[in-house]
């Protein structure tokens, strides 16, 4: 257990401890950590946020793809592109000849193959937890990480629901990695949230319309009306 980990968990347990009462106690110090540590960001490119949809969307069985990453620094990643490799596909597995994988990995130039740090599947109607199959290959493609390195996975279904995970090979556990992390649109390598924020806030006066005199003369309009059994609040 890294002094990292011990370390944010200790400045956090009072406020924890008031929030989720005794049940922290039986919970593994993962866990604790878990609920304070910092989520990262993963960003997509509308490129490659349009590819994976309609990649999901026109398939009716499960198919792979690897993605283009960029890491901005330890918290935010940007995935600009998607790529398909050879594989044999069928409802629900996808398998690939190791022959044909490695050809055309190795047939990828230095600036794309450096870059393939992510892979997705979908799970067509299904739900988006990774099955035992699905984190056994999780745990092959990344016991070989170097410092510092790092993979990310992703599942998606066609109705859009998304698991996505980030392995480090840093002093952060895997397990806190695997954790649920934030995810959106980057538009010229800003999250499309913040983006709209400030061109928005660049270009857009908000017009003030003074209130019509019928919408005045209601709001004056008396809130009850007689009845036979007295007043009735309208």
């Amino acid at each position: 257990m890294s002094d990292r980990v011990i370390d944010l968990v200790k400045a956090n347990w009072d406020v924890l401890l008031e929030k989720h009462g005794k049940s922290l106690y039986a919970m593994r110090i993962e866990d604790i950590y878990s609920l304070v540590a910092p989520k990262p960001m993963i960003l997509y490119t509308p490129l490659a946020e349009m590819k994976i949809h309609a990649l999901v969307k026109e398939s009716t069985i499960e198919i792979s793809w690897h993605g283009l990453v960029e890491k901005i620094n330890d918290m935010t990643y940007l995935i600009t592109d998607i790529l398909m490799y050879p594989q044999t596909c069928t409802a629900a597995t996808v398998t690939t000849d190791d022959e044909k994988y490695t050809n055309w990995l190795h047939s990828q130039p230095d600036e794309i193959f450096n870059k393939i740090r992510y892979q997705g599947h979908s799970h067509v109607r299904m739900g988006v937890m990774p099955s035992g199959v699905d984190l056994n290959y999780y745990r092959d493609m990344i016991k070989n990480l170097k410092k510092d390195d790092f993979y990310l996975f992703e599942i998606r279904n066609k109705t859009n629901e998304m698991n996505i995970r980030l392995y480090q090979n840093n002093d952060i556990p895997e397990w806190f990695v695997n954790r649920e992390l934030q995810t959106t649109i980057a538009i010229n390598g800003t999250p499309s949230d913040v983006y709209a924020q400030r061109i928005m806030s660049e270009f857009i006066q908000k017009k003030e319309y003074p209130k019509p005199p019928l919408e005045d003369k209601l709001n004056k309009a008396p809130k009850t009306i007689k009845g036979k059994k007295g007043d009735i609040k309208l």
